[in-house]
């Protein structure tokens, strides 16, 4: 199965998967390949909004269950907590709306929201109008880019190849990264004497 039979078969199960996981850049990458005829519009907004809405969902619900211990035993989400908290009892509906669209807030602010007195049904129907937007705003510029590029007379089926393979490669060392960070972070850093 060469690598076109494997985006038509598998492309928006990959989607949802990986919206549920990170956001943007393949979001933006979807549009783009909706651009090159690999996919349909529709189909990749839907994706995308099923994948962050359940993540969303996910993540606000387990801060419900788990929320405060969580954020404790992290302390570089200790540190976002508190000023995130002052932002909720002040301007929570504008920081439901707009969280998603914040680097480094995506998965600490639905948790952290979890935790407080935000009712369930008024976090589902704000972050439903969210993702929404998100999922649109993210398509369609990923969408515009490759016309762009077609404007200008690239040859787009080797754009198309070595862009995909360019961020599969950097999606694998970003997720690489944050892995080690994180261990890192919970206190899994080698001693000096391992070094």
């Amino acid at each position: 199965m060469d690598f076109e039979a494997l985006i038509r078969e598998y492309g928006y199960l990959a989607i949802t998967i990986g919206t549920f996981f990170e956001g943007e850049s393949l979001l933006m990458l979807s549009g783009y390949l909706t651009h090159s005829g690999y996919f349909q519009m529709e189909w990749v907004v839907l994706s995308a909004f099923v994948g962050t809405l359940a993540a969303d969902q996910l993540y606000f619900h387990l801060g419900r269950l788990k929320g405060k211990s969580i954020i404790e035993s992290r302390p570089a989400w200790k540190k976002k907590s508190e000023r995130l908290l002052h932002m909720i009892d002040e301007h929570h509906i504008a920081l439901i709306l707009g969280f998603r669209f914040l680097k480094g807030f995506r998965i600490i602010t639905p948790l952290l929201l979890g935790t407080t007195s935000v009712s369930s049904l008024r976090y589902l129907l704000l972050n439903t109008i969210s993702v929404g937007v998100w999922a649109v705003t993210f398509a369609m510029l990923g969408y515009f880019f490759g016309a762009g590029l077609e404007d200008w007379n690239y040859d787009l089926p080797l754009i198309d190849d070595w862009l995909i393979a360019s961020i599969v490669l950097v999606a694998i060392i970003l997720w690489l990264y944050l892995w080690k960070r994180r261990d890192w972070h919970l206190g899994k850093a080698p001693k000096p004497s391992e070094k």
